[in-house]
């Protein structure tokens, strides 16, 4: 016959285990020592009080402990993000004063020769927008790409060229600022400068 224990805090089981309620049992003594524990519930040595022959002492029984069970584990998603860049060929532009058209000592030609870096063996089509100090000058805009000047192909640094042309002329002295932005056909885009001393 099992002994009778009392006390707030411990529950007595009377069977082989317990039935799960909320909040789960803490702790309580087996009936039979060599008894199983239930789920969640491992078995231990436990001091409880109780009743011997009358008295009121702490014991030792054999009984099962609630263990809280486990938080499953965390999972971790991962997402990948590809970026394309999509990069857009480049065209090679020099500006330069064409001396061989200078009519007075302020008036003269500029050539915009354009290249292009991924296509180096073909002369790019497109157009060339001139500007002096930052300025776009609208006599000078959107001029088209000739790819050739009477019939010659203009190959050279191992490019094939492409030129436009700009007739400038100045009213006053100084030095300026030129710049020639060219856009390809295909979207390519490319600047060249060229700086230049305008005399009285």
């Amino acid at each position: 016959m099992p002994i009778v224990l009392t006390g707030s805090s411990i529950t007595v089981a009377t069977g082989a285990g317990a039935t799960s309620t909320k909040p789960p049992i803490r702790q309580y003594v087996l009936s039979n020592p060599h008894g199983k524990c239930p789920g969640h519930y491992v078995k231990r040595t436990i001091r409880v009080r109780g009743k011997v022959h009358g008295k009121t002492e702490m014991l030792r029984e054999v009984g099962c402990v609630y263990v809280a069970p486990k938080p499953p584990p965390m999972t971790t998603t991962t997402t990948t993000t590809t970026t394309t860049t999509t990069t857009t060929p480049a065209l090679v532009v020099s500006v330069s004063r064409n001396v061989g058209q200078l009519s007075t000592g302020v008036g003269f030609v500029l050539d915009a020769s354009v290249a292009s870096i991924a296509n180096s063996n073909t002369a790019p089509s497109g157009t060339v927008t001139f500007a002096s100090d930052g300025v776009p000058l609208s006599f000078c805009s959107n001029e088209s790409l000739q790819t050739s000047f009477l019939g010659v192909a203009d190959v050279s640094g191992g490019y094939s060229w492409s030129t436009a042309y700009c007739d400038l002329a100045f009213s006053v002295p100084g030095t300026f600022s030129i710049t020639a932005s060219a856009t390809g056909s295909d979207g390519s885009t490319g600047t060249g400068s060229l700086t230049i001393s305008v005399n009285s």
